[in-house]
């Protein structure tokens, strides 16, 4: 899905949760939601403060995949339902579990919004004359006079979300000031980010042939792989045009066209294959590990992509299973700590890069004993 996982709180919009476990096997899972902050750590609040019917359910949809090599079989879960539904805004988490043994498979993010006052946002250029090329940087404003907050300079704060990429937030920024009844984020070099380069692309909707960025497709017993033509950092490339998913993928399938008129199709035959990149540029240890980065490998930088040093092929080699669609992917550094991705060794930040961000207004008056959500906008920058 393209559309971020932030839907209002009494609307008919839902969460909705798809993946493969690859075996033939049936296995079987359940969920449960965390209330969270507006730091993403958990309220203190009890499940009956903010779940109706039940705290905790089982993942009831699953089909088994047919007409394909791989044996996979496909779960759905849509949020909220006849099980679990919500009684107030905020953050949540959804866990999901293994019933066989309690371990979590995975947890992920969503927000439930109230949307009681619209914010005004305007890109402006960066305070430092450094980060004027390779930076974007945001002024905020709302109308007070369109609401009654309580103490809104001290009740009030901001996060923002960069292509759906929640480990590149800024979270919890304060007013800075009210001018003329209009509460402000007008801050130099703080609600700034690095703008990066349109994402590279990569189209596996088709087995039958190599095309595009696929230099051979092989197939060996039970699996397929997909060698891609050898990608070069972009650094010192002049910007460059490019329609993007801005880090996302979608899953389609040309090879079997009946998914046009039946999307359920495409998730229940389509191949998996394992997808090998390689990044050809002398080693520079010093900005290692790299990592092969994007909702691709759901955002996350560990051993799984990260990327190897292969001398006899001068490139950093990384491999990803990857279900028959659209992806988009890039290479990336991290910080000091490790946390954050760093395009700069790799991919460069150039400021006409066309991005997509999410702005979250949260508000907590005093008394209450969470965070409410009480706005969410999209803005996209430099759109073609």
């Amino acid at each position: 899905m393209l559309a971020e996982p932030i839907i209002p709180l009494n609307g008919p919009a839902r969460v909705q949760l798809e993946f493969d476990v690859l075996s033939g096997d049936i296995r079987e899972f359940r969920y449960d939601l965390t209330h969270c902050d507006k730091e993403w750590q958990p309220s203190q609040l009890n499940s009956v403060d903010y779940l109706v019917n039940f705290s905790e359910a089982d993942i009831r949809e699953f089909e088994l995949a047919f007409n394909t090599v791989t044996k996979y079989t496909h779960y759905n879960l849509s949020l909220p339902n006849q099980f679990i539904s919500w009684k107030i805004s905020g953050n949540y988490l959804l866990n999901v579990y293994d019933d066989r043994n309690g371990d979590l498979v995975m947890r992920l993010r969503f927000a439930v919004s109230e949307q009681l006052v619209n914010l005004n946002i305007n890109q402006t250029r960066p305070g430092s004359v450094a980060r004027d090329k390779t930076y974007q940087e945001f002024d905020v404003g709302l109308d007070l006079s369109q609401s009654r907050l309580e103490n809104p300079r001290r009740t009030l704060t901001l996060s923002i979300i960069q292509n759906g990429d929640w480990r590149t937030g800024i979270y919890d920024v304060p007013p800075r000031f009210v001018r003329d009844d209009i509460l402000l984020w007008d801050y130099q070099n703080k609600l700034t980010f690095p703008a990066h380069r349109e994402w590279r692309t990569l189209d596996v909707r088709t087995l039958r042939s190599a095309g595009g960025r696929i230099e051979e497709i092989r197939r060996e017993d039970d699996n397929f792989f997909i060698y891609l033509q050898p990608d070069v950092p972009r650094v010192d490339f002049p910007f460059e045009t490019r329609i993007d998913l801005n880090g996302k993928f979608i899953i389609e399938n040309f090879d079997n066209p009946s998914g046009i008129d039946n999307p359920r199709n495409f998730a229940l035959q389509s191949e998996y294959t394992t997808a090998l990149f390689a990044l050809k540029m002398p080693r520079d240890e010093s900005i290692e590990p790299l990592y092969l980065y994007g909702e691709l490998t759901n955002y996350q930088m560990n051993d799984y992509n990260e990327g190897k040093y292969n001398s006899l092929l001068n490139a950093y080699m990384f491999s990803s299973p990857l279900k028959q669609g659209f992806y988009n992917y890039a290479y990336v550094s991290t910080d000091e700590e490790g946390l954050r991705p760093v395009w700069k060794y790799t991919e460069g930040n150039v400021f006409q890069t066309e991005n997509n961000y999410t702005f979250l207004l949260y508000y907590r008056p005093y008394g209450e004993r969470y965070d409410r959500l009480i706005s969410y906008s999209n803005t996209q920058i430099n759109r073609f």
